[in-house]
């Protein structure tokens, strides 16, 4: 089988294809690597017409090395056969008109060309978050007119053979329609290695998938390509998916100590030199990273010591405390007040949140608005059973998850507190609130989204209203996660 050459490559072409979710929140655990997830950079190539190839690349960031390339070959017909990556729907589609046949390649290797770099990505580790299987998200595959199966092919370069002849691949046959969105799983010891080379997942160049549409009228359609390792995230530029810190997408920022050393030693709690005098230059890291004397600087006494490390000892002093009383103990607390118990100096203020959450419960019942008007159209175009009994369920899950976010958005205290000093009082936090509300508002645009799938895949097309639709259902959620930052995430209550 050849994966790659300069006249047999096909297309991914748009497929409309139903998308039957099942109404089922996916645990958020389930998180992988990403090849690519065509969030954006909408492109397509189109073959018309046999024989003919059609090549496009595009720059983007959904995409593992920044780029991707789509080739279409149209080898038998006269009508098109197309590649399409929709951003508006996550989908990658390879689709051919009646009486055609053809080939698609997608080219991940971090270029814009059309020939495969075999090492472009400089070799990517894709066990680096634990990964040990590629997955494939399979959207829909709608068979060709004779019904003769299909051949989809993943192929991983070696990342040290520029020749491009060492690799590994997996092959999948589609024998049947898919009209229930599949996770394809291929561990990684399914793969076969080629050109001499062995299976290597540390070190992988390049990427390219090929669909082989030796059947007229084929249509197929996937939504992600990656691992079921512990990130979803696009490698960064240096092919890294997590950080020094075990963190996804990270920056090495979140296990750097005090002194900014990744990993490093001085964190809250260790010893430092406080660079003060006496007793007080023995230290410890407090919580924010200052260097804090184990033994703070109090009034001057008269005990022969350097009580407020200064340097000097029972300086100007007439031996008498606060209270006046000669080598009496009364001091002062960090407000001023003698023998204070530091409640003077509070400083609270309270914010009014009923405005923000007010806002805050009306985005959850703007997303039920929205899925509410898409489970409208969807009716329009799809009377069937089961797509009846699809818009039910769908309704009553949006309403308990508009609900409990309803919920969620008052369960914070409408006036928020915050003081300077929080001797004698409890601070609450908002974050476990408000990472579920994140949580629902994500899982409501998920539904929305897929709503609109299963109309345009009904209808054929998704009319400009439609396009629009789908719009406010993604700008809905992020205006919700803009509120949700927004929420002050602690309160405090003092006696």
């Amino acid at each position: 089988m050849v994966f790659y050459n300069t006249s047999g490559f096909c297309a991914f072409r748009r497929l409309i294809v139903v998308i039957l979710f099942s109404l089922i929140l996916i645990p958020a655990q389930a998180y992988s690597l990403t090849v690519d997830n065509f969030k954006n950079s909408s492109h397509n190539a189109t073959a018309v017409g046999a024989p003919s190839v059609d090549t496009d690349s595009s720059n983007t960031t959904s995409a593992i090395g920044g780029a991707r390339t789509l080739r279409a070959e149209n080898t038998f017909g006269t009508l098109k056969m197309e590649l399409e990556v929709e951003a508006a729907l996550e989908t990658i589609s390879h689709s051919q008109d009646a009486g055609v046949k053809g080939e698609s390649l997608v080219i991940w290797d971090g270029d814009t060309s059309a020939a495969l770099n075999s090492v472009g990505l400089g070799g990517v580790d894709f066990t680096q978050d634990g990964a040990d299987s590629v997955e494939i998200d399979v959207v829909g595959y709608d068979p060709g007119a004779n019904g003769t199966p299909i051949d989809m092919t993943i192929t991983f370069y070696d990342g040290s053979d520029a020749t491009g002849t060492k690799f590994w691949f997996y092959t999948h046959t589609f024998n049947a329609a898919v009209i229930v969105e599949t996770k394809l799983s291929i561990p990684f010891t399914s793969f076969t290695a080629s050109g001499g080379g062995s299976v290597d997942f540390t070190n992988v160049g390049a990427v390219t998938l090929f669909v082989n549409g030796n059947d007229t009228a084929v249509d197929l359609t996937l939504s992600r390509v990656g691992t079921n390792g512990l990130c979803v995230e696009v490698p960064d530029a240096n092919g890294k998916v997590i950080d020094q810190c075990g963190v996804c997408g990270g920056d090495n920022s979140t296990c750097k100590d005090c002194l900014g050393i990744i990993n490093g030693p001085n964190v809250p709690g260790a010893t430092c030199d406080t660079k003060l005098a006496s007793d007080c230059k023995p230290g410890q890291y407090s919580i924010n990273c200052s260097c804090e004397p184990i033994n703070p600087p109090t009034n001057e006494i008269c005990d022969g010591k350097d009580n407020d490390c200064d340097g000097d000892i029972d300086e100007n002093f007439d031996c008498t405390d606060c209270k006046g009383v000669v080598n009496g103990t009364a001091t002062e607390d960090q407000c001023g007040v003698c023998e204070g118990d530091g409640t003077t100096c509070r400083n609270c203020e309270d914010e009014d949140l009923q405005e923000l959450l007010t806002s805050l419960d009306g985005g959850a019942k703007e997303q039920e608005k929205l899925i509410r008007t898409a489970l409208k159209r969807l009716k329009s175009v799809d009377k069937t059973v089961k797509t009846r009994k699809f818009i039910q369920k769908t309704r009553k899950t949006t309403h308990e998850l508009q609900l409990r976010n309803w919920t969620l958005s008052w369960t914070v205290p409408v006036i928020n507190t915050q003081c300077d000093v929080t001797a004698k009082c409890i601070v609450t936090s908002n974050e476990d609130i408000l990472s579920e509300y994140r949580i629902n508002s994500e899982t409501l645009r998920g539904i929305g989204l897929k709503v609109m799938r299963k109309t345009k895949k009904a209808r054929g097309s998704l009319g400009a209203g439609e396009r629009g639709l789908v719009e406010k259902i993604k700008d809905q959620h992020k205006h919700n996660l803009i509120l949700a930052d927004t929420v002050p995430v602690t309160n405090t209550s003092c006696t």
